[in-house]
């Protein structure tokens, strides 16, 4: 039981390391398309975890357009880097039957920690499997 719970565990931890990857390319190609913006302003907070420890968290508000529009956004999501400024260009994603509505999509939009660590559970899970297969 022990082992199928393994190899199931396993197959279901490959499929979620593909999916946001996959999603992403179908929106690319169907409802969204990647633009340029600049960055018009990083607003920076910090946060203390439950050890004491104080993260700084910087986000960018930035605007672009589309089809002449002028539209601002901000993506809660997206954390920048320390060296961000204003007036630096990004590329965005944007819904393109409502085109306020925009996403960051630095690293073509991915975070692939999600899907390296997905595939690395997923491996540990399998090795398991066939390691103590009899």
């Amino acid at each position: 039981m022990k082992q199928i719970l393994r190899l199931f565990g396993g197959l279901i931890f490959l499929i979620f390391a593909f999916t946001m990857p996959i999603i992403h390319c179908v929106q690319k190609a169907t409802t969204h398309r990647e633009k340029e913006a600049v960055v018009t302003k990083v607003e920076t907070s910090q946060s203390q975890g439950r050890r004491g420890r104080v993260s700084t968290h910087r986000h960018l508000r930035y605007t672009y357009e589309v089809d002449g529009a002028r539209y601002e956004g901000y993506d809660w999501q997206y954390e920048a880097d320390s060296d961000a400024k204003p007036g630096d260009n990004i590329h965005i994603l944007y819904d393109l039957s409502k085109p306020g509505s925009s996403q960051i999509s630095e690293n073509g939009g991915l975070d692939w920690t999600q899907t390296l660590v997905f595939l690395g559970i997923s491996g540990y899970l399998f090795f398991g499997f066939y390691r103590n297969r009899r």
